[in-house]
């Protein structure tokens, strides 16, 4: 998990600094990495994932599930939880597994 906080929506805290402070405080479970706020139109991350799945962000905390390979393979909108992708990021190391294990015939 990544986060990458922008302000598009008006909802973000004024610094990098405001912002880890905060997540620190008020979400202490928080072990992934956080990058510095910049909008959406001049994130390569964000731009990329919605060419490739033809989403784009329409709120905060829009997620999208990254295979191994860095190509986005879903989207999910705002109000979808994390915990509720869980199936998806499960069927996709699966995925994952069954092109590792050789092919006998």
């Amino acid at each position: 998990m990544l986060a990458f906080p922008s302000n598009d929506f008006n909802q973000e805290k004024d610094t990098n600094e405001e912002i880890l402070s905060y997540v620190n405080e008020n979400f202490p479970q928080v072990t992934f990495p956080l990058f510095s706020r910049a909008p959406l139109k001049t994130n390569m991350v964000f731009q990329l994932c919605e060419k490739q799945t033809h989403e784009k962000v329409e709120w905060n905390f829009h997620k999208y599930l990254v295979n191994e390979s860095g190509r986005a393979v879903r989207s999910y909108g705002h109000r979808v939880q994390p915990i509720d992708i869980e199936e998806d990021i499960v069927r996709l190391l699966d995925d994952r597994e069954m092109m590792k294990v050789p092919q006998t015939h």
